[in-house]
């Protein structure tokens, strides 16, 4: 469906923008950010409604808002098919794929692909997004002494880096907090391209749970928390609860969950679901109060939710260390009552 496509791929905009873009004072950008948003969801709307001229035109308009996006060519490729225009219809899903769209499964299966599916080019096209949806490795940390003939198990802490961001430092600042000789450290890269660095894609969805599913059966690992940030956050609240299984608990920072993104069927798996919000309240990005109805969207669906709020703005508060590691405690503690 080009909806699931269209929100999910919104994540990468954040930190992807052109060299044009980059030289806008932040007040300007964020309003274009803003209406580059909502000219991607007017778009989809209109297509849904089966208007693909407006629906062409509103995507054009958002593609001079915020160039080179992949939710904005791969919607265009969709309208562009559906009224017949073949030749610009890949181009635009070209374009797409350049920019960072990898979902190759979701392109061989969207019925708004279907009168181009069959010609060379498309094939072409397909085959080269399943090749750039291999990505890179994920980061991987073994506790220190970590005996393989052994009993004891030990956590997994996952990590999930935000859009146009790369997992490194997140994957070392994790090391040196939780303890090297203590957690499993886990931190994919996000399928996608996203100006310098990488964003998450619905790949990801099944990538990180058959990640963490190969790890358990390798190694002995007790729990799995999650920790997102950003974007990483934004996904995160979407993978806990479509993989509710995989998860003993989640650290949300700078993130939110839009209510579209989750069907009902998705809310209920946050029964039980221990939740500990890290939220700046200056955060211009992603407010506290977008933050505040996400956890109280889960608490009304069962889950177990805290928010920890401190004076800064779309970062880590200054004790961060201090606060992460009382997030973990407090999951443990909620698991273990539940017990």
């Amino acid at each position: 469906m080009r909806r699931r496509i269209a929100v999910i791929s919104l994540l990468a905009v954040a930190t992807s923008y052109s060299a044009a873009l980059a030289a806008t004072p932040r007040e300007e950008m964020l309003k274009r950010y803003r209406a580059f948003q909502q000219a991607v969801r007017a778009g989809v709307e209109l297509m849904k409604a089966k208007k693909y001229d407006e629906a062409i035109a509103k995507l054009n308009e958002a593609d001079k808002l915020w160039p080179r996006q992949p939710v904005v060519h791969y919607n265009l490729a969709c309208a562009l098919s559906l009224t017949g225009k073949q030749g610009a219809a890949l181009d635009a899903l070209e374009k797409s794929i350049q920019f960072g769209y990898v979902d190759h499964e979701h392109m061989q299966k969207d019925p708004d692909l279907e009168p181009m599916r069959e010609t060379e080019r498309f094939k072409k096209l397909a085959a080269l997004a399943k090749k750039k949806a291999k990505g890179l490795p994920p980061l991987l940390h073994v506790p220190k002494g970590y005996d393989e003939e052994g009993r004891k198990a030990y956590p997994l802490f996952v990590v999930l880096h935000g859009a146009g961001g790369t997992p490194g430092g997140m994957f070392n600042g994790a090391k040196q907090i939780l303890g090297a000789d203590k957690f499993f450290v886990l931190a994919p890269y996000g399928s996608a391209r996203a100006g310098p660095g990488y964003t998450w894609n619905s790949l990801d969805f099944r990538k990180v749970p058959a990640e963490i599913d190969r790890l358990k059966k390798k190694y002995r690992i007790s729990k799995v928390y999650l920790f997102g940030f950003s974007a990483g956050a934004h996904v995160g609240y979407v993978l806990v609860l479509k993989s509710r299984r995989h998860f003993d608990g989640f650290i949300p920072m700078a993130g939110a969950l839009r209510r579209q993104w989750a069907t009902e069927e998705n809310l209920k798996n946050a029964k039980g679901l221990p939740v500990y919000a890290i939220q700046g309240e200056a955060d211009r990005v992603v407010p506290l109060k977008a933050a505040e109805q996400t956890l109280a969207l889960l608490k009304k669906h069962g889950a177990v939710t805290r928010i920890f709020t401190h004076p800064g703005g779309h970062t880590a508060p200054k004790d961060f260390r201090k606060v992460l590691l009382g997030a973990i405690r407090w999951i443990e503690q909620q698991k273990s009552s539940d017990q």
